[in-house]
C-alpha cells in the first residue's frame, strides 16, 4: 500500500478529486439507503426518499414510496444531501433511533468492507471510499444541529426529536 501512496504525482490530482468527489455521491446514497432499510427493520412507513440537488436522474414510486435521486451532491450544502421521510403515525423512540443510527452503520459497514477490500488489493481508491465512508458514518454519531447524533441525543435527552420537548417527524 505504501508504494501506491508514494507513486502518486501532482499529475494524479485530477483523478483524485473526481475520485473524492464520486465517493461523497456513492456514500450519500449509501447513507440514505441504511435509513431506509433500517426504518423498514424497524416498520416505520417511508414515504419519501430523496438524494442529491438539482436534475433528476431517478424519479419514481414503489410499494408507497416515492424515491428520487438527483445528479449533484455537494459538499458545501450539507442542509440537504439526502432524506428519508417517514409516514405519519406514532413510532417508539427506540425504532426512530435504530432509523437515525441506520445511515452512520451503513457507511461505517461499507467502509470497513471497502477498508478490507482496499488493503487486498492495495487500492488506493477504494483506500479512500473507505476512509471517507467511515468518517462520514463517525461524523453524523455527533451531536451537533443538522446531524443524526443530535437528533438520537434529543430522543434520548428530552423523549422528542427536538429540546422543546415538541415531538415532529423526524427527517434524516
Amino acid at each position: 500500500m505504501r508504494e501506491a501512496f508514494s507513486a502518486l504525482t501532482w499529475h494524479d490530482l485530477p483523478f483524485l478529486i473526481l475520485t473524492i468527489y464520486l465517493s461523497g455521491c456513492v456514500i450519500a446514497i449509501i447513507h440514505e439507503v441504511g435509513h431506509y432499510a433500517f426504518a423498514r427493520l424497524v416498520r416505520i412507513p417511508i414515504d419519501r426518499f430523496e438524494v442529491g440537488h438539482w436534475l433528476t436522474v431517478c424519479n419514481t414510486t414503489y410499494s408507497g414510496t416515492h424515491f428520487e435521486i438527483r445528479l449533484l451532491w455537494s459538499p458545501l450544502r450539507m442542509d440537504y444531501t439526502g432524506r428519508v421521510s417517514p409516514g405519519t403515525g406514532t413510532y417508539t423512540h427506540s425504532s426512530v433511533m435504530w432509523l437515525l443510527l441506520g445511515g452512520s452503520i451503513a457507511n461505517i459497514l461499507t467502509g470497513a468492507i471497502t477498508l478490507c477490500c482496499a488493503l487486498w488489493f492495495t487500492s488506493v481508491t477504494l483506500f479512500y471510499f473507505s476512509a471517507i465512508s467511515i468518517l462520514n458514518g463517525l461524523a453524523n454519531l455527533l451531536p451537533l444541529p443538522g446531524f443524526d447524533g443530535w437528533y438520537i441525543l434529543n430522543i434520548y435527552r428530552y423523549g422528542a426529536l427536538d429540546p422543546s420537548g415538541k415531538t415532529r417527524e423526524p427527517s434524516s
